[in-house]
């Protein structure tokens, strides 16, 4: 706990120092990114003298920086609002709103269907952190550069990837660095290689499940992600080197959830650069190169692919026999992590974990803020900015209705964050982004 507190002191302090002076605050925005991008290398020589409660907090300790920067953000909000634009402080105030129906309405159903509190509070925070990450560069959109932000998301994916390099070349990397002790630790199993099960691809390829890059992240899944908000960093800072570097990493993850993010940033690109007969054929592009995948990963596939498909399938089709959820916490795979969980087949899918949990009225919630916030993109001026804002939001919630982890904070705080600058930013006066 001592520990815990030094650290969010430690962040808080130049946080407050920075606000009076009104500088720069992109390296606390990218404080949280860092810290999951490194998190489980240095927990592999710290966990073994750990309990398992101390170990979970510090698993947790880069989302409890981020709620904590903003609570400070928002102290200063209403000494400040009129160094805001006019979009962003909308922003703000519907993704407060948005944390509000969700705050109250998930406790009311953890209560109401009895979900264990550990279970709903992991669910819960894999919950807001869409808005925490958006409201935290709202809030810090008045002094902050998103250029300087994205430059320093570049530097963290450029280190992620050589590492990756490194580790995915080394066979028994992991295995002598004993994250089977690790993981056993949180919870986790491992396969017989000593390994978790996702560090190999859920398809055969060439006959055989291949070793995916993982990274600091120690997970392919969270690096995938990861790496594709990279990917449209360097795409709006014209830094070609980090571009193709980040597809590198995202091939060698063997990252489905980056494919398909692609092809939706391709899309959305298309339709506001190109006419419209352009734009429908990226969409029949687009649609036959996922179909194809789809095929393709259905059939090799050891059936990972499957599970992503049928979680999202199953929780609409619980919708009419459990029109109100069933619970926060109740639901998904941190649900069968902290307690036994609903056995309702609902794992592996964002959108069809918030369906099983919060049923219709959780649909009403995330519609009402997904929707406010696409609405919000698509008025930015910039069309670089448009572009870049609108493809963000589309590829994160294509990829969140196939897979849980991207609504978890180690995923989605570079998305959120670079939307909620971008907004922040519509009419401040700033050069056309370039490296």
């Amino acid at each position: 706990l001592t520990v815990g507190i030094l650290i969010v002191a430690a962040v808080l302090l130049p946080l407050g120092w920075r606000l009076s002076k009104r500088a720069d605050l992109s390296f606390t925005l990218i404080i949280p990114t860092c810290i999951a991008a490194s998190q489980n290398v240095y927990l592999l020589f710290a966990a073994p003298g750990m309990t398992v409660s101390t170990l979970r907090f510090l698993i947790i300790i880069n989302f409890l920086i981020s709620l904590s920067s903003l609570a400070v953000l928002l102290a200063s909000y209403s000494r400040r609002a009129a160094e805001y634009t006019l979009p962003a402080r909308l922003a703000i105030r519907r993704a407060l709103t948005f944390l509000g129906m969700c705050t109250v309405y998930g406790a009311a159903t953890m209560v109401i269907f009895g979900a264990h509190p550990e279970s709903a509070f992991a669910s819960y925070r894999n919950l807001i952190a869409p808005a925490v990450f958006l409201l935290l560069g709202l809030l810090a959109s008045p002094w902050t550069s998103e250029t300087k932000y994205m430059r320093l998301l570049l530097l963290i994916g450029l280190g992620s990837v050589l590492f990756g390099f490194y580790e995915w070349s080394s066979p028994t990397f992991w295995q002598t660095a004993d994250i089977r002790s690790l993981w056993e630790a949180k919870g986790i199993r491992v396969n017989t290689r000593g390994i978790p099960r996702n560090f190999y691809s859920s398809e055969l390829i060439g006959g055989e499940q291949i070793r995916r890059m993982a990274s600091g992240f120690a997970d392919p899944v969270n690096f995938g992600t990861f790496l594709f908000a990279v990917m449209a960093a360097a795409w709006y800072l014209r830094s070609r080197v980090v571009l193709i570097m980040a597809a590198v990493g995202a091939a060698l993850a063997v990252s489905k959830g980056v494919l398909l993010s692609t092809l939706v940033f391709i899309v959305v690109n298309t339709r506001y650069r190109h006419g419209r007969a352009m734009f429908v054929l990226a969409c029949i592009a687009a649609a036959a190169v996922a179909g194809y995948f789809y095929v393709y990963a259905a059939t090799a596939s050891t059936g990972s692919t499957g599970a992503h498909v049928d979680g999202f399938l199953t929780g609409a089709r619980e919708l009419p026999s459990h029109p109100l959820g069933r619970g926060m916490g109740n639901v998904g795979v941190l649900a069968n992590l902290f307690s036994e969980g609903a056995d309702t087949g609902i794992v592996e899918s964002a959108a069809g974990v918030i369906l099983g949990q919060l049923g219709a009225p959780g649909v009403v919630i995330f519609g009402y803020f997904f929707g406010t916030l696409a609405f919000a993109c698509t008025k930015l001026p910039r069309e670089r900015s448009r572009i870049m804002a609108l493809g963000l939001l589309t590829a994160f919630l294509a990829n969140a209705t196939f897979n849980e982890v991207a609504m978890s904070p180690n995923s989605c705080a570079p998305y959120f964050v670079m939307i909620g600058l971008l907004i922040g930013a519509e009419r401040k006066p700033t050069a056309d982004p370039g490296l």
